[in-house]
């Protein structure tokens, strides 16, 4: 799963290392994406005036589109209440990494009790990325 301030970087910064970040996510991984993710990439484009790049983006990409639930039984606590549908989608549909710049997802590492790797595109680099080059 690909968090909203990662697509938004790679697209404002084509030739960055989150945009390489990105770029190989997309050939090498399935990528799995919430209507909150969405929804969020969509304001966020408006205000940064990347609505037709996104567009233009999200009509290449190959995702697959996960349902989110409400929260149940035992989850993890997160500051920002607006991440927990994202958090949780993660978790129900058994994502591997939710790569993400948010510090709120990143502070909840390790996820205790869960399967789910939280990472940030520059630990991702080094775990998927660099090691094959």
């Amino acid at each position: 799963m690909v968090d909203t301030n990662v697509f938004i970087s790679a697209l404002l910064s084509p030739h960055s290392k989150v945009s390489e970040v990105v770029e190989y996510v997309i050939a090498h991984e399935r990528i799995v994406l919430c209507g909150e993710i969405l929804d969020e990439l969509n304001e966020v484009a408006k205000r940064t005036k990347t609505s037709h790049q996104l567009e233009v983006f999200l009509s290449t990409l190959d995702y697959i589109m996960a349902e989110s639930s409400e929260p149940f039984g035992e989850h993890p606590q997160i500051r920002d209440p607006c991440d927990l549908p994202i958090l949780m989608c993660a978790i129900q549909n058994n994502v591997d990494v939710l790569l993400t710049g948010d510090k709120d997802f990143l502070s909840l590492r390790p996820l205790k009790g869960f399967s789910l790797r939280i990472l940030n595109p520059s630990e991702y680099y080094e775990w998927r990325i660099r090691k094959r080059k």
